[in-house]
């Protein structure tokens, strides 16, 4: 027979695997093995477990909310905190406010991991949460699908945040679908000129700030919808500078026209740049 594996007691609860312990297991840092375009054996190994290391960087916000909230519904924290906040704060150094956006954002990040996960990461995620609380889980997955398979456009959180305000107050799969895409169809719109007719472009600044989405952060997280006007302010700051390094001219770019461009400084709210 073989041999007897001694059964845990209650008080031996099984360790899992931290990614203290891949760190701690993982070389010092050191220089090729080989000359080799081929990695040799040795340097497979290594590969697998750096990209194992890595890959909890990705999933850890997927995995801490959702034991945040295995322990703040089972009440786990009793035996020594009177309340999930005082757990989060002493335990954890985190404030209740952000155990509560990884609760909301793990059954997402789950949501999303069938059709996977090469790219999400917390940001992304959270861009979604609103979307998902109103609609549902399904609804976030159908989001992040239709701008994952789009051609030429980056996944990010701007990206995403720009779909999610892009899709109506009543939400149908298909209807989203065609919403995101007219979405993002239109980052590759080139600016449209007339003849000689000045392009009002204050509708268009205007569909730039997801007021919608905006609103709904703000009843969660006022601090945050702030802050999130507040690095709007620096990228239009940023993008005016970066517009004047360029120093674009009509007779630099045949194709401008009169030199109308979207988000330029205005005469009477209008889009015109001096030359």
């Amino acid at each position: 027979m073989g041999r007897q594996r001694t059964p845990r007691t209650a008080a031996e609860p099984r360790r899992l695997r931290t990614a203290a312990d891949m760190a701690k297991e993982l070389p010092s840092p050191f220089r090729p093995l080989s000359d080799s375009p081929v990695l040799i054996d040795d340097e497979q190994r290594q590969l697998a477990a750096c990209e194992a290391a890595i890959e909890t960087l990705r999933v850890a916000f997927w995995a801490a909310g959702k034991a945040l909230q295995i322990v703040r519904d089972a009440r786990l924290y009793r035996t020594r905190y009177e309340s999930f906040e005082d757990y989060c704060l002493d335990r954890w150094d985190m404030q209740r406010r952000y155990a509560d956006r990884l609760i909301q954002a793990w059954p997402i990040a789950e949501a999303l991991s069938p059709i996977g996960l090469k790219a999400v990461n917390e940001a992304q995620v959270r861009e979604l949460v609103p979307l998902a609380g109103r609609y549902g889980n399904e609804a976030a997955v159908t989001v992040y699908r239709t701008v994952a398979e789009a051609e030429s456009v980056p996944l990010t959180a701007a990206v995403l945040r720009g779909a999610v305000a892009a899709v109506g107050e009543a939400f149908s799969p298909a209807a989203a679908v065609e919403q995101v895409r007219t979405y993002l169809d239109s980052l590759g719109i080139e600016p449209e000129v007339e003849g000689d007719r000045v392009v009002d472009y204050t509708a268009k600044a205007a569909d730039t700030i997801p007021r919608r989405w905006l609103t709904t952060l703000a009843r969660q997280d006022r601090a945050a919808a702030v802050a999130y006007l507040d690095e709007l302010e620096r990228q239009v700051a940023r993008a005016r500078r970066e517009l004047a390094e360029a120093d674009v001219h009509p007779a630099d770019d045949p194709g401008a026209g009169s030199g109308a461009v979207p988000g330029a400084r205005s005469d009477a709210g209008r889009g015109v740049v001096s030359a």
